[in-house]
C-alpha cells in the first residue's frame, strides 16, 4: 500500500485551512495527565510545516471510548502539550462541529493551529455517518490524514470525510509508516527476520501466515508460542485443540523458517508464612543446547542440570513465563546476521523481573543491530514500554505509533484511512 500524495507534494499553505487529522489516543493517568506522549511528538513535525507555511491549522483527534460528552477525556491535555511541543498557542475549541466551532474557524490568522474536542463525543464519528463527515469538511479547504494509529477504522474523519474534500493528501508522519513498514515487506534487504510475540492468538497467527511468505526466518516467543509447543508434544499446560491444530498447520509450512523457543522461565505461586510468592525455574523442551549455555549458567549446577533434562510435565499452576537462556542465545544469533528486522510482541512476562531476561535480551539484540546500520522497525502497544524502560529508541529505524494499524499490516491488509486518501 503506498501513499501517492502526501504533505511535501503541495507547494502553497498560506491561507489554506487545513483539516490535520491526528491520533493522540493517549494513556492518561488518574490526575489526567498524559503518560506518554510518543504520538503527540511524532505528529509534531506536520504540524511544523504546516503552520511555518502560512496554513490555518485545524487539528482532530479522538481519545479513548467516551460515551457522549466526558470531561475526564478531553483533549485539553493534549493542546497543552502541543504547545509546549510546538513552542506556541494551540487553542481547544469547544466542539469539533457546529456553529460556534465555524465561527472559531474564520477567526483564525495564518500560522494559528486550532485542536477541536474529542470526536468520540459524537457517536457519528465511529458510525462514519455522511452527514457528520459533512459538517466537518465544511471546516477546512485541505484534509491531511496523520493519523497511521487509526488507519484501520472507518470512521467519519479518516475515511467519510474524504468524499467532501476536493484535495486530500497523507501527513509526513503517515507516509512514514507506509514508507517503513510496506517498503520493509515488499522490497527488505535480505536475510529478513521477523520477531513476533505477546498474545491474542487468532490475530497472530495471521500475522505469522503472512510473514512466513516473506521472511527468511520468523522467531516466536512469548503466549503465542505456546500452541506451537503443544503441538510439537512439549508440556506447556491446556489449550484449545483449534489451537493447537492451527499452530500445527503453520509448523508444517513453515518448516525452517519457522523457530520456536527450546527453553522457558516457568513461574507458580507459592504461599509460604501467608506471603505469596512467585517461585521460578529453568527448564528445557530439548537436549540441543548451544555451548554458550553451558558456559553461562556452569556456575549453577542444579540449573544446568535442569536444561540438560528436557521438561516431562508442569508443577501445578505452573506457567511458561519467558523464553531461556538457550533461546535467547539462538536467536541472537539469527538476529545478528540478518539485514532488514521487524518486531512486535513480548517474548516474556515484562511486569515480573525475573520473566522479563528473555525480552530485555531480544530488546537489545535488535537495537544494537539498529545502531550498525540495518533497518530495523518495532510496533505493538506492548514493546514500547520495553523500548522505553531501555532508551534505545534510537537503535529502530522505525518504531510505529500504531497497533492494530502495524498488525494488519503485518498481516498483509488494506487500511481504509490510506485507501480513502485516493
Amino acid at each position: 500500500m503506498v501513499v501517492k500524495l502526501a504533505v511535501n507534494d503541495i507547494g502553497e499553505w498560506s491561507g489554506k485551512r487545513v483539516l490535520l487529522r491526528a491520533d493522540f489516543n493517549v494513556p492518561l493517568d488518574e490526575a489526567i495527565k498524559i503518560r506518554d506522549d510518543f504520538r503527540i511528538k511524532a505528529i509534531l513535525p506536520t504540524i511544523q510545516l504546516l503552520s511555518a507555511g502560512g496554513a490555518r491549522v485545524i487539528v482532530m483527534s479522538h481519545l479513548g471510548r467516551p460515551d457522549g460528552v466526558d470531561k475526564a477525556l478531553s483533549l485539553n491535555p493534549v493542546a497543552e502539550a502541543l504547545s509546549q511541543g510546538l513552542n506556541k498557542p494551540v487553542s481547544l475549541a469547544p466542539d469539533c462541529v457546529g456553529a460556534e466551532v465555524e465561527d472559531l474557524v474564520r477567526q483564525m490568522k495564518d500560522g494559528d493551529i486550532m485542536l477541536l474536542e474529542n470526536l468520540r463525543f459524537h457517536p457519528e464519528e465511529n458510525d462514519n455517518d455522511p452527514e457528520f463527515a459533512r459538517q466537518l469538511a465544511m471546516l477546512g479547504d485541505i484534509y491531511v490524514n496523520d493519523a497511521f494509529a487509526s488507519a484501520h477504522r472507518t470512521q467519519a474523519s479518516n475515511v467519510g470525510i474524504a468524499k467532501h474534500m476536493k484535495i486530500c493528501v497523507a501527513g509526513s508522519l503517515m507516509k512514514k509508516e507506509t514508507d517503513e513498514i510496506f517498503g520493509a515487506i515488499a522490497a527488505p534487504d535480505r536475510p529478513f527476520v521477523a520477531v513476533v510475540g505477546g498474545d491474542d492468538f487468532g490475530e497472530k497467527t495471521e500475522m505469522i501466515d503472512f510473514l512466513l511468505d516473506h521472511v527468511d526466518h520468523l522467531l516466536l516467543g512469548g503466549p503465542v508460542s505456546l500452541p506451537f509447543l503443544k503441538a510439537k508434544g512439549y508440556p506447556v499446560g491446556d489449550m484449545s485443540a483449534a489451537e493447537v491444530g492451527k499452530a500445527s498447520e503453520i509448523i508444517q509450512r513453515g518448516q525452517a523458517k519457522l523457530h520456536l523457543p527450546t527453553d522457558a522461565v516457568l513461574v507458580r505461586e507459592v504461599t509460604e508464612m501467608g506471603r505469596v510468592e512467585k517461585v521460578h525455574r529453568m527448564v528445557s523442551f530439548t537436549v540441543d543446547l548451544d555451548p554458550m549455555v553451558e558456559e553461562i549458567i556452569g556456575d549453577t549446577p542444579e540449573l544446568l542440570e535442569a536444561v540438560k533434562n528436557p521438561i516431562v510435565e508442569l508443577k501445578p499452576g505452573e506457567k511458561v513465563a519467558d523464553i531461556g537462556t538457550n533461546t535467547g542465545i539462538s536467536y541472537q544469533e539469527i538476529i545478528r546476521f540478518a539485514q532488514t528486522l521487524v518486531w512486535t510482541g513480548r517474548v516474556g512476562d515484562f511486569d515480573d523481573p525475573l520473566s522479563k531476561m528473555g525480552s530485555q535480551r531480544v530488546t537489545g539484540i535488535l537495537a544494537m543491530e539498529g545502531y550498525l546500520g540495518k533497518k530495523c522497525i518495532a510496533g505493538g502497544y506492548d514493546v514500547l514500554p520495553v523500548i522505553a524502560e531501555y532508551g534505545v529508541h534510537e537503535g529502530f529505524s522505525h518504531i510505529s505509533t500504531g497497533h492494530r494499524a502495524f498488525f494488519e499490516c503485518l498481516k498483509g491488509k488494506s487500511l481504509p484511512g490510506i485507501e480513502a486518501l485516493s
